[in-house]
């Protein structure tokens, strides 16, 4: 009888159209967004270019330069437009030039690159101060910040382990979107609002990032703010349909009842159900991503070195993990977010029994997480992906870590299901 039923609920799964269709959209959308990632590398290479272009045309026309400095310059320029055409040729002429950055003008004859187009000009880097501890948090706007040493670090690893395939990060303060940095909330109690003004006008230049290989494409995923919350809200569609249209339908209750399908058995084999399935959802898409690039030789390596900021409030510090380790610990807090957001949808499933006001209450509670500033004790504002697994986010509230995240949305996951069944137990409905 057991597997009778659960191969009734997997066949009507399948037959619903939202099911399906959301794995193909995820696919497609997976492959889409990979091959959109060279098209905006072209574009930013295109702009990086005009940019050289205009460095090249003011260093003809400042007047205070001498001959030689110009020429100087000038071939610094040439040979950076000439290596922008290969990743691997550019990362070795970056690398040459960060490790030298502390000369500046005074060391412009050795170094590879121009300091006014890598990102560590003396306009941007303005009062010469040094403080390894701190960097640009403390507005010292030092050439010797956080960001230029966790490059400089960054571009270490990947040199050693020749992993020199992707145009290297500048000035690299996270593997996510800038914006989570230049306008976090000044917890530390640091004066760094002149520097974030400073920052800005630069961060699309110097921390713009391109994921042309599968796995680093894969994680580049799980950190943005916005994509998982739409896989999410895609999820709330498509289950809150699945479990409360057996409310609506007497054809399928009648035929439960005969069958003598006790409430239990209902409920948790429909949430067993929805959560494998969910998982396929991740896992088979991913996959699928994963075999194409493969293929054509585009899958990078689960060795590559990524960012994360080490979970102390008092010490600016960071350190860096394998794609491989980080996805370790990413994945199963996924798919802990992913049981935790379908336990809501269970509890409000059977409280109000109508398709669109659970639908409707479960995506309120999901978008808020945009809204709600990161606390490690509120199970919602894991929602927000890109905070639950980067170590800023801890580095902000102050404490917590991943297992305890994963912890915490466990026990919030039983919760909410056991609630949703007593309330369920009670129902004389299905």
């Amino acid at each position: 009888m057991d597997q009778t039923y659960i191969s009734f609920e997997i066949r009507k799964l399948i037959r619903q159209k939202f099911f399906l269709l959301l794995a193909l959209v995820i696919s497609i959308f997976l492959l889409v967004g990979f091959v959109y990632q060279f098209y905006a590398q072209k574009q930013f290479l295109n702009f990086y270019r005009n940019e050289i272009d205009k460095q090249i045309l003011a260093n003809k026309r400042d007047v205070h330069v001498d001959g030689n400095t110009r020429q100087i310059f000038n071939r610094m320029y040439q040979r950076e437009l000439q290596d922008l055409k290969n990743p691997a040729q550019y990362f070795k002429g970056y690398f040459r030039s960060i490790e030298n950055n502390q000369g500046i003008i005074r060391q412009a004859s050795v170094l590879p690159y121009s300091a006014n187009t890598v990102g560590f000009d003396v306009n941007y880097f303005s009062n010469g101060t040094t403080n390894p501890s701190l960097g640009w948090l403390d507005g010292s706007n030092s050439s010797d910040s956080i960001e230029t040493q966790s490059t400089a670090k960054e571009m270490s690893i990947i040199k050693n382990k020749k992993l020199y395939f992707l145009y290297p990060s500048r000035l690299l303060s996270n593997e996510t979107i800038f914006n989570n940095y230049i306008s976090a909330p000044n917890t530390l109690g640091l004066n760094y609002n002149t520097q974030i003004h400073n920052y800005q006008k630069s961060a699309r230049l110097y921390l713009s990032r391109f994921y042309t290989y599968g796995w680093n494409y894969l994680y580049s995923i799980l950190q943005n703010q916005f994509l998982p919350l739409i896989f999410y809200f895609s999820l709330i569609l498509v289950f809150t349909y699945y479990l409360v249209s057996e409310f609506q339908n007497s054809l399928s209750g009648t035929w439960l009842l005969t069958q003598k399908i006790s409430k239990k058995k209902f409920f948790f084999v429909k949430y067993a159900i929805s959560l494998i399935s969910s998982m396929l959802l991740v896992v088979i898409p991913a996959g699928i991503l994963i075999f194409i690039t493969f293929c054509l030789g585009r899958s990078g390596s689960l060795n590559y070195p990524i960012f994360f900021w080490k979970n102390d409030p008092l010490q600016a510090g960071y350190y860096f993990k394998t794609i491989g380790s980080s996805l370790l610990v990413a994945l199963p807090i996924v798919l802990l977010t992913v049981a935790f957001l379908l336990s809501l949808v269970f509890l409000f499933g059977v409280w109000f029994q109508q398709i669109w006001a659970t639908a409707i209450f479960c995506s309120l509670i999901l978008f808020s997480s945009m809204f709600i500033n990161h606390w490690i004790y509120v199970p919602i504002t894991y929602f927000n992906t890109s905070q639950a697994i980067d170590g800023y986010s801890y580095f902000q509230a102050g404490s917590g870590n991943q297992s305890l995240t994963m912890l915490i949305l466990l026990t919030a996951t039983t919760i909410c299901l056991l609630i949703g069944y007593l309330i369920f137990n009670k129902k004389r409905s299905i």
